[in-house]
């Protein structure tokens, strides 16, 4: 399916990118080596196929958004935080 749509607004899963991942652990003062996730890293290989305009995910228990303005989106690390979509 991604191969012939790979279009959304919206990305729901458990953990984020990898490379996203390591940009928010860095500020977050987490050791980004610690933090391999087998997940996260297919969720670069995904992230790498579709195009999308937000990304959700609530697996490290911390709140928190990364815009990346050469692309033009989103990733919330959703904790106690509530979003409506």
């Amino acid at each position: 399916m991604i191969k012939t749509e790979n279009n959304f607004d919206f990305v729901i899963s458990h953990t984020g990118p990898q490379h996203i991942n390591n940009i928010l652990c860095r500020y977050w003062n987490f050791n980004p080596a610690k933090f391999k996730d087998e997940v996260a890293i297919l969720n670069d290989e995904i992230h790498d196929k579709i195009n999308f305009k937000q990304w959700y995910c609530g697996h490290w228990h911390m709140d928190g958004s990364y815009y990346d303005s050469k692309h033009k989106r989103e990733y919330h690390y959703l904790w106690k935080k509530t979003v409506i979509i």
